[in-house]
């Protein structure tokens, strides 16, 4: 008897072990059916890349007064896809600082970014996950070297050969042609171009160093970031580059016209192409003014002023990059250097051809601006895809509405051509068509003009944690949502933004004064048990939110620092999913849209399946949210 009741009073060792088993069991079966796939065994549901960098403060700036790590090139827009701070530490210049972060599994390249005390922003990109150290010096030493280049290689005693009428003027002088009539009323008559008087008119071209693949890839990512390609849109190519372009305060208040310093040679380098064939066959031209010459001038008598100023040819498009054939072409699409050409000071006033020579330093204070002449094979001024495109878009009104030009449903004084400022270098954007992308052409300016400073004004990074209370639950991922922010190397802004649970539910591994492992999740929100606070699209409730301390190795991918919740009517504690399990907790480095009630994130993000069946190319699921399943406001 005595042996009998011991038996029955010790447990078997492997009923635990059943019971797991058979929970796993039921876990798989409710997933299958909610999600009608097999996930794959290898996805590790991880959204995120960790790594750390060594940055160097030593950028080209007046002062340095902090560095950062950056989700992408700053220049251009913070959009889903625009860059934010993944962490940030307080420098002086000189210094050296390694920084931890968390970044995008789909981002194959971030930033390291020195900031100054005006907002101004010098870049330099590195591949995320390797332990690498980023120093500013060498692209200082590189522009010092190339400025020199340019100041040594200038040939002497330039001068103007011989003039030619713009197509402008062409149009505007045969009155007897209905078709110009636009120009014949518009006052384009006597515009002048000048020609060098060199035997292939680009003297003042220099040869340059390339860029780097790194730089090569800085730019192509600032282009890409700034300027995206046009998209198909009902059966025509179509881009919002515009709206950027023309509510810019550049646009708007200088209308395109650059400032010298009097200092030094500038210099206009072809670095970007992405038009058609006819960008081959356009001359870029300038033409310069001083401020105090249109003091007191309506606008009227501004635009007139501007049209008869000479214009100067800057550079042959055609024969870039391969002068040594007759004929060569911007490869399209690549980010490529290997001629600069100076623009030349010929006095004030009209040149005397085959006399004036020009100057390589103009003086200080002038405004220049841009002229595109597009040729479209036949020189002949009756083509309607010829024409003289502007920076300053009041001198586009007879070419926006005319012709093929018509077709880009640009207004009549918007520009075609625009300046942006990125990482210390004022860069040139050309619209040469129709699809208003402004990336048809890009020049990189240096030397002597006032450089177009960028302040981004970025946020910090948001992360959010998702969780799924119950083993057979509906994987509406909102049943408790954190968000999360790195403010600084050692401080982390914490956010309890949602709970659509029901059980008795506690915060774990956040370790702050308000949030910790006592207070039940309702409580925070000053709600019952049984209410569900911020799960609808037009739910309220404000979220509660803590700053806690944390070290300088600390990361939101690592196991040990993310937070947890423990279910404690169920007895179970609910952490971020690993390999081999359910998505039952997930983070995402981004202010993530969750799913609202009863909505499973699958049909909430219609790429989720994919990602979790292994399709790389679904990696950034979370960005594209069906519209009415997410609840869009958040504390951050």
């Amino acid at each position: 008897m005595l042996a009998v009741a011991l038996s029955g009073c010790v447990s078997d060792p492997y009923d635990e072990a059943a019971a797991e088993a058979a929970r796993q069991e039921e876990i798989s079966k409710n997933m299958a059916s909610v999600f009608g796939v097999t996930f794959s065994a290898s996805q590790d549901w991880s959204s995120t890349q960790s790594g750390s960098v060594t940055i160097v403060a030593n950028a080209d700036m007046d002062d340095i007064v902090k560095v950062q790590v950056l989700s992408c090139s700053p220049f251009g827009g913070s959009d889903a896809n625009g860059a934010v701070v993944l962490n940030e530490a307080k420098v002086s210049k000189g210094q050296t600082v390694t920084l931890a972060y968390d970044a995008p599994s789909y981002r194959n390249r971030i930033y390291a970014a020195c900031v100054a005390s005006d907002g101004t922003y010098r870049i330099k990109g590195f591949e995320p996950q390797a332990k690498t150290t980023v120093s500013f010096a060498a692209a200082t030493a590189q522009k010092a070297q190339s400025r020199a280049a340019a100041t040594r290689a200038l040939p002497e005693n330039v001068t103007l050969g011989r003039t030619e009428a713009s197509y402008s003027s062409q149009r505007a002088s045969d009155a007897s042609n209905s078709a110009f009539a636009l120009w014949a009323n518009d006052g384009w008559e006597g515009e002048t171009l000048y020609q060098l008087a060199d035997k292939d008119e680009t003297p003042q071209r220099i040869y340059v160093d390339d860029f780097t693949d790194d730089e090569r890839a800085d730019i192509a990512d600032i282009v890409a970031t700034y300027l995206p390609n046009a998209q198909w849109v009902n059966g025509r190519r179509i881009n919002n580059n515009r709206e950027k372009i023309v509510n810019s305060d550049i646009v708007r208040l200088e209308n395109n016209y650059i400032t010298t310093t009097g200092e030094e040679p500038i210099t206009v380098a072809p670095i970007y192409q992405n038009g058609g064939n006819e960008i081959n066959n356009c001359h870029l031209y300038y033409y310069y003014y001083k401020p105090e010459q249109i003091a007191g001038m309506t606008e009227a008598e501004q635009v007139e002023f501007f049209k008869q100023l000479p214009k100067y040819k800057a550079v042959q498009l055609w024969r870039v990059f391969n002068p040594n054939q007759e004929v060569s072409y911007l490869p399209k699409a690549t980010v490529k250097r290997v001629q600069a050409f100076t623009l030349l000071y010929w006095g004030d006033g009209t040149p005397t051809l085959n006399q004036t020579v020009g100057q390589y330093v103009f003086p200080a204070g002038y405004k220049i601006g841009m002229m595109l002449r597009s040729i479209q094979g036949d020189r002949s001024a009756s083509r309607t895809d010829n024409g003289c495109l502007y920076g300053d878009g009041r001198l586009n009104v007879a070419i926006n509405q005319y012709g093929s030009f018509a077709n880009a449903n640009l207004e009549p004084a918007d520009p075609r051509i625009a300046i942006f400022g990125a990482n210390g270098k004022t860069y040139m954007c050309f619209e040469d068509g129709t699809d208003q992308d402004f990336n048809d052409l890009i020049l990189e300016m240096d030397g002597g003009v006032v450089p177009f400073g960028q302040q981004p004004e970025l946020d910090k990074n948001v992360y959010t944690f998702c969780f799924e209370d119950r083993d057979a639950g509906d994987y509406d991922l909102n049943d408790i949502v954190i968000k999360a922010q790195r403010i600084d190397q050692t401080h982390v802004k914490y956010s309890l933004e949602a709970c659509g649970a029901n059980d008795e539910l506690y915060l774990r591994n956040i370790n702050g004064v308000l949030f910790n492992d006592n207070t039940e999740v309702h409580q925070y929100f000053g709600v019952s048990q049984n209410q569900f606070v911020n799960v609808s699209v037009s739910d309220e409730m404000g979220v509660v939110q803590e700053v806690v301390t944390v070290d300088a190795s600390f990361s939101f991918a690592d196991a040990a620092c993310q937070p947890y919740i423990y279910n404690k009517t169920m007895g179970r504690e609910v952490r971020i999913a690993t390999a081999g399990e359910d998505p039952h907790g997930l983070m995402i480095p981004f202010d993530f849209c969750y799913p609202v009630e009863c909505t499973c994130i699958k049909d909430a993000y219609t790429l989720f399946n994919n990602w979790g069946q292994g399709d790389v190319m679904a990696t950034d699921w979370y960005l594209y949210p069906t519209e009415g399943k997410v609840v869009t406001r958040s504390g951050f």
